[in-house]
């Protein structure tokens, strides 16, 4: 795969396209199993020469028009994973939903509160599952236009953290309470330009986020080989880490009800060790307008 890639070392939608219509071993006889990491690259970069021939890059578009002619790469990526799906549009967090609610019961005297909804966002990795069933997610992301105003930099500082704390959290109950070696991960883009955040437990109590990268995409076809092919290695990469995690879990889950004992029936209806964690990622929006009000 990254001699392919590497075979669009070019500067210039002339020599792009003429690499584009060399026909591959791999076409002809495409397994989709096999081969569609290839055919993503191939009709990524085709879209990529289709936005520099028509010169929409160097022009200031709409949030909504980078997320589907820019960012769609991130959508197609998982589209040969059935058991991933990649959500887009505001939608709500599982995982802040659930530690939202976690202490919702019925009073004695008032009336039960209201649920809580989770942090909706603009791009969520989740499984693939019916709407009555929890699913596990994996990645997160947050758009917007441009890269240095209060928005983004609360998103990406403030509110992508919390959310992945929370993925991190959940995931770690669905991995036997188990955190070694697990991530989830963070994307915001902004306009042509895009972070990638990772959150992962070196100790069980504490949630370390890291920046992976930064990488801007160029305006100009001439810096194609490097603006558009690291984006590519990134977007992949981002893929395989979130099918190792979920590779792992889901390990980890079977490993827990062996075929050839029957040994784990005797204690399957036994409270669960759930390791306590710390809410601390609570918001202290409310506190902070009390606080305001009392003086």
């Amino acid at each position: 795969l990254a001699n392919y890639i590497n075979g669009f070392n070019c500067d210039s939608t002339k020599d792009l396209r003429t690499q584009l219509l060399k026909v591959q071993d791999w076409e002809h006889d495409y397994d989709p199993k096999k081969y569609y990491d290839f055919d993503w690259v191939k009709h990524t970069i085709f879209s990529f020469v289709r936005l520099y021939e028509s010169g929409n890059l160097k022009k200031i578009q709409k949030e909504a028009w980078y997320n589907s002619h820019v960012w769609s790469l991130i959508d197609t990526i998982f589209d040969d994973i059935k058991t991933l799906q990649v959500i887009r549009g505001e939608a709500a967090n599982a995982a802040s939903t659930r530690r939202k609610n976690i202490d919702r019961v019925i009073g004695s005297k008032d009336i039960i509160t209201r649920a809580f909804t989770g942090y909706k966002c603009d791009l969520i990795v989740r499984e693939e599952k019916p709407e009555h069933e929890y699913a596990d997610e994996y990645g997160v992301g947050e758009t917007a236009v441009h890269n240095l105003n209060t928005k983004t930099i609360e998103e990406k500082g403030i509110k992508l953290p919390k959310v992945m704390k929370d993925m991190l959290d959940k995931l770690v109950t669905s991995n036997q309470n188990e955190s070694k070696d697990l991530s989830v991960f963070g994307i915001q883009t902004a306009g042509l330009s895009i972070t990638l955040l990772a959150a992962d437990k070196p100790t069980p109590y504490i949630t370390r986020i890291t920046k992976i990268k930064d990488l801007s995409i160029s305006s100009d076809v001439s810096h194609f080989t490097r603006s558009i092919l690291p984006l590519i290695v990134l977007i992949w990469q981002f893929k395989q880490q979130i099918l190792k995690v979920k590779n792992q879990v889901f390990s980890n889950q079977k490993r827990n009800y062996p075929k050839d004992t029957s040994e784990w029936l005797n204690a399957c209806l036994n409270h669960d060790n759930v390791v306590a964690m710390p809410v601390t990622s609570t918001s202290t929006e409310y506190v902070n307008k009390r606080r305001k009000v009392d003086s």
